[in-house]
């Protein structure tokens, strides 16, 4: 059975559709959707109270590999970053990376700890081996730094852009998960009155949870549908958006990138509809 918000989906799209002839848009089920929408909204701020997901620098947030010395240093280094005790952090950091040389976390730690002690040149260098690193788990912690306030006073830096990815380095193309949310994470289609809905993704890069409102304005009618679930990136173009489904296995939408007119597009399909979004710049 399809799940309630694929079906949502479905007819939140088509709303905005005008059909092969006829003379305005397809509303069949478009007041159930946005009442249906809206329920799943309040389900969704129900749970609002769970608690969240490690946020990345934290020991919880390591890769499964880790060996348990490994995970006990690089808890031990979080908590002296989480005290603002920079030197025993960046010793810490430095000690975990004895045992692991390319750890992502921390690689970023030792950067964070290095640029509060006005380390520069260090924090730069350890940012580019973070960059070269082609551990699964290192672009979340390059568009971290790319995105987070420790190396706000290196955004001009032209080495700092590179290694994090801001200017693109043609040895390392960018992985779809930086090219998702490496500028904020939130994408949008425009959309036109009776021709095609506006819909915007909200891709919540610390929980892995997204949003998605799609609004259909047509003839004084004006419908909003909000849906969510979890999202995953795979290789350098692709995204997967999962809906949970109650009466069943939780169905996904599957969407991909591609290069269009010097940026992004990022184009969902979902049947013989589909819509594509431009990323909305931070």
């Amino acid at each position: 059975m399809r799940s309630r918000g694929m079906s949502l989906l479905l007819a939140a799209v088509a709303v905005g559709v005008i059909l092969p002839g006829s003379s305005g848009p397809a509303r069949a089920g478009a007041g159930e959707a946005g009442q249906a929408g809206k329920g799943q909204a309040r389900k969704g701020q129900a749970g609002a109270g769970k608690a969240p997901q490690a946020a990345p620098g934290s020991a919880a947030q390591k890769a499964p590999a880790d060996a348990p010395a490994v995970a006990r240093a690089l808890a031990a280094a979080d908590r002296q970053l989480k005290r603002r005790r920079w030197k025993q952090a960046e010793a810490a950091y430095r000690k975990v990376l004895a045992q692991d040389g390319d750890h992502p976390a921390a690689r970023y730690g030792l950067a964070v700890a290095l640029i509060h002690q006005k380390k520069t040149a260090e924090a730069i260098a350890a940012l580019q081996e973070l960059g070269r690193s082609s551990r699964p788990d290192a672009p979340p912690w390059r568009v971290e730094a790319r995105l987070g306030k420790h190396f706000e006073s290196l955004r001009a830096d032209p080495a700092f852009r590179r290694a994090v990815g801001i200017d693109p380095d043609p040895a390392r193309p960018p992985t779809a998960y930086e090219r998702l949310v490496g500028q904020g994470g939130t994408w949008e289609q425009a959309g036109m009155p009776c021709q095609e809905p506006q819909v915007t993704l909200s891709l919540d890069r610390k929980k892995k949870k997204f949003s998605l409102v799609i609004r259909t304005r047509c003839q004084g009618m004006d419908d909003r549908t909000r849906l969510g679930g979890t999202w995953a990136a795979a290789g350098t173009d692709r995204l997967a958006l999962t809906f949970p489904n109650q009466g069943g296995p939780d169905e996904r939408l599957e969407c991909s990138l591609a290069p269009d007119g010097g940026e992004d597009a990022l184009t969902c399909a979902l049947e013989d509809l589909s819509f594509t979004m431009r990323v909305v710049r931070r």
